[in-house]
C-alpha cells in the first residue's frame, strides 16, 4: 500500500495549483463573445500566451530546483526539454488563426512527445523489455483512430491517426516504466503513467473538438486534462 504523498510531490502540486487556477479563472471570466477580437489586440494576445504557458514554466521551475538539490538525470533532462517544447507549442497555438503558428505549434508538440518517448525509453532500457500489456495499449488506439478518421478528409484523418498512434506508443513506454521501476511502489512511475494517459485523453478531446466543427464547450476539459498530464509527466522526474 502506498504511503502518504511525499513532500516533493505535495509541494509541487501546491505550487502548480496557483498558475493553473489563474488560467482557469482567466478562462471563466473571459467573454465567450469576444475571443477572436481579443487575439487581434497585441496586449490581449500577450496576456493569453502568458496565462497559458505560466503553468508549464512553473513545472520547469519546480523540476529545475529539485534537480539542483538531488542531481540531474537523463530522464529528468528529457522531461524538462519536453516541457519547454510544450510551452513553445502552447504559445504558438494561442493564435490558431495563423497557419504558420499552427504548423510550428504542432511541430513543437511533436518534438515534446519525442522527448517524452526518449525519456521513457531510456528509463525502460535499464530495467528490461516490454510489459505484458504494452502491445495491448498500442492496439487500444485502433477503434479511437477509426472513429476520429471517419467522415473527414483523407489528409486530416491520416494526420489524426498518425499523431494518436505516436501518443499511444508513448503511453506504452510509460507503462513499461511503471511495470519495471518498482512497479506500484514507485510514485514517479505512477505519475508518469497517469501523465501519459491524461495526455492522450486531452489530445483525443482536442481532435474530437476540431473534427466536430471546433465547438468551444470542450476547451475547459481539454485544458484540465492537459495540465494534469503535464504535471504527472513533470513530477515523474522527482525521484
Amino acid at each position: 500500500m502506498l504511503p502518504q504523498l511525499p513532500i516533493p510531490y505535495h509541494a509541487a502540486l501546491q505550487l502548480y495549483s496557483y498558475p493553473v487556477g489563474l488560467y482557469f479563472l482567466n478562462y471563466l471570466t473571459k467573454s465567450t463573445s469576444e475571443p477572436e477580437a481579443r487575439l487581434h489586440c497585441r496586449v490581449a494576445l500577450a496576456e493569453e500566451i502568458f496565462v497559458k504557458v505560466l503553468p508549464i514554466f512553473t513545472l520547469v521551475f519546480i523540476l529545475t530546483k529539485r534537480l539542483q538539490q538531488t542531481g540531474s538525470t537523463k530522464y529528468a533532462e528529457r522531461i524538462r526539454k519536453a516541457l519547454l517544447w510544450s510551452a513553445l507549442g502552447d504559445a504558438l497555438l494561442v493564435n490558431v488563426k495563423s497557419d504558420l503558428c499552427a504548423i510550428l505549434g504542432a511541430a513543437s508538440f511533436i518534438a515534446a512527445h519525442v522527448q517524452y518517448k526518449r525519456a521513457f525509453q531510456q528509463s525502460e532500457g535499464k530495467t528490461g523489455g516490454d510489459s505484458p500489456l504494452s502491445s495491448v495499449l498500442v492496439l487500444l488506439s485502433v477503434p479511437v483512430l477509426l472513429m476520429l478518421g471517419s467522415g473527414h478528409s483523407f489528409i486530416l484523418g491520416a494526420m489524426a491517426k498518425g499523431y494518436l498512434v505516436f501518443l499511444f506508443y508513448v503511453m506504452s513506454k510509460a507503462y513499461n516504466r511503471f511495470w519495471h521501476v518498482q512497479q506500484a511502489k514507485s510514485y514517479a512511475a505512477i505519475f508518469g503513467l497517469i501523465g501519459a494517459i491524461a495526455f492522450i485523453a486531452s489530445d483525443i478531446l482536442l481532435l474530437a473538438k476540431e473534427l466536430s466543427a471546433g465547438r468551444e464547450g470542450g476547451t475547459f476539459l481539454i485544458m484540465l486534462t492537459y495540465y494534469a498530464a503535464q504535471f504527472g509527466l513533470a513530477v515523474s522526474a522527482l525521484e
